[in-house]
């Protein structure tokens, strides 16, 4: 519990940096600061009065700039993944710091619905903005980034990436939770192939690897990745992933979508 809280407690640190480097002296929003469509990442920890366990989920949501957003989200909380749907309200003053309120829907049918608050700090040009959620129990903080409006296909990826990831890894016989962190180069083919190289740390044991994989991207920038892993330890895995991809193709968000595993990273292309 203590390795989740300090990677909590690090993410929670940048988004308060990010909340005062966001706000310039002259900053004046209001709703319409924050329109059209945005990708957001969220990593954090959902703490009980037994258990504490990992959170990351990436979003694609549309901020109407009149104060209404839906989102279309993927995320695993201790290893388990759902897509899930969300709609509110959001509202920002002159400095820019406002409210978020998301009513979830999941996806499984008797499955109760939830609202969940946020705090939420704008850039005054809008191209970006932070959250962090204020509801009981919940240390979950987020990055919103503008995306231009367009039309993805698997050609919207070609070229060389660098993706790195953060989050937990249930491992053993899914009892125990250890941190693990990674840095790879992807190269996606344009077509919908994909190969790459890189360095995973997990519980501070440190393995290289490489692998090759496929993707698919859907007209409304989702897509799907799933890739064969080979590591210096003479193992090897398959994994998972939901993304959402910028139209102009310069970065991807994406959530790991494989039981026991609560990661999420950012790609962005050389």
């Amino acid at each position: 519990m203590k390795k989740q809280q300090s990677i909590v407690c690090f993410t929670v640190a940048l988004v308060a940096f990010a909340f005062a480097q966001l706000r310039g002296a002259d900053a004046q929003c209001t709703a319409a600061t924050l329109k059209g469509p945005y990708s957001a990442v969220s990593q954090g920890i959902q703490t009980g009065p037994l258990t504490t366990v990992p959170v990351a989920i990436t979003d694609s949501c549309i901020f109407d700039g009149i104060g209404t957003v839906s989102c279309t989200s993927t995320q695993s909380v201790d290893g388990v993944v759902q897509t899930i749907t969300s709609s509110g309200n959001y509202s920002l003053g002159p400095t820019c710091d406002g409210i978020l309120v998301l009513n979830v829907t999941f996806g499984g049918e008797d499955e109760p619905g939830e609202t969940r608050n946020y705090k939420i700090s704008a850039a005054s040009d809008g191209s970006r903005a932070t959250s962090l959620r204020t509801d009981f129990g919940q240390n979950v903080s987020a990055v919103y980034n503008k995306t231009a409006a367009g039309i993805c296909s698997n050609a919207t990826l070609n070229g060389s990436y660098q993706w790195s990831s953060q989050g937990m890894q249930k491992v053993g016989l899914g009892l125990v939770t250890v941190p693990q962190l990674q840095a790879w180069t992807i190269n996606f083919d344009g077509h919908g192939g994909t190969t790459g190289s890189g360095t995973q740390v997990q519980d501070g044991v440190v393995l290289t690897g490489n692998y090759t994989g496929t993707y698919n991207v859907s007209a409304n920038c989702m897509g799907t990745y799933t890739a064969t892993i080979n590591l210096s330890n003479d193992t090897s895995e398959i994994r998972s992933f939901s993304f959402i991809v910028n139209p102009d193709g310069s970065g991807i968000i994406a959530t790991r979508k494989d039981a026991g595993s609560t990661r999420a990273g950012v790609a962005t292309r050389r």
